[in-house]
């Protein structure tokens, strides 16, 4: 079961990084695709690596992966904000102009998050 987790969520990563690349070429097409792989990406990661940690509340885990797994709950909230972002066409909203390249601030956030979360997690856990 996990190996097909991590696949689900290689998948979705694939993607969402595609999806980026895409945009500027066909900004249309690319919501769609990177919405599809944000959701495949994080249900591949939420049932697999945090549904034994922080999401059931478990107390064994140290302080430390407790908070780098909750950083990564944090850079999922930021990709929806950027699929939200990237579907949206520019104009105002909430009294805020959005240009066409406003996604790129959350997915960005992203994009380090992970990052700094994939290299820190494993040597947190061992």
């Amino acid at each position: 079961m996990q190996k097909t987790l991590n696949i689900i969520a290689l998948t979705g990563e694939t993607m969402v990084v595609v999806a980026a690349a895409l945009w500027l070429f066909a900004p249309a097409v690319a919501g769609y695709v990177m919405a599809v792989g944000a959701v495949l990406f994080v249900v591949g990661r939420m049932a697999g690596n945090h549904g034994d940690g922080v999401m059931a509340g478990n107390k064994d885990l140290k302080p430390t992966v407790r908070h780098l797994y909750r950083q990564r709950i944090l850079s999922y909230v930021l990709l929806a904000l950027a699929v939200v972002a990237i579907l949206l066409p520019p104009g105002f909203y909430f009294g805020i102009y959005m240009r066409a390249s406003m996604w790129l601030l959350p997915f960005i956030a992203f994009v380090v998050i992970e990052a700094y979360t994939a290299f820190r997690l494993p040597a947190a856990e061992k």
